[in-house]
């Protein structure tokens, strides 16, 4: 059973892992994996994400404005799909307690989202 992409021993440090060269991360039919995908790493050539039958997950992307970055970029990211998740409440978090979080995504062009029937909400900001 995968319980975390990546193990880190400091959680919630941006940039603590680097995948230089990852153009399409694919998680597929991990129905106990309840990890979020997206935080932690620095995705710089990611263009494809597709996320299908996790059914734990819970968010896509966390951003926490304390840590050492004032942005969340995936500056290549071009697809996301997401099916069949049904405990996935939000696409992008991020954390209130420090200013505004800057969220870019330029070359986005196609969101998918199909079957996420807990799905409140793209974009959520916590207190």
């Amino acid at each position: 059973t995968l319980v975390s992409i990546v193990e880190d021993s400091s959680p919630g440090e941006i940039g603590s892992v680097v995948v230089p060269n990852l153009r399409v991360l694919e998680l597929l039919s991990l129905p106990t994996w309840g990890g979020t995908p997206c935080t932690g790493l620095l995705y710089t050539t990611l263009r494809q994400l597709t996320i299908t039958g996790c059914r734990e997950v819970r968010e896509l992307f966390r951003f926490d404005p304390s840590q050492q970055h004032s942005q969340f970029r995936i500056p290549n990211l071009e697809s996301v799909w997401v099916e069949c998740c049904e405990n996935l409440e939000m696409i992008f978090s991020s954390s209130n307690n420090s200013g505004n979080p800057i969220l870019v995504f330029h070359n986005l062009k196609s969101l998918v989202l199909a079957d996420l029937p807990k799905l409140g909400s793209i974009y959520r900001r916590s207190e």
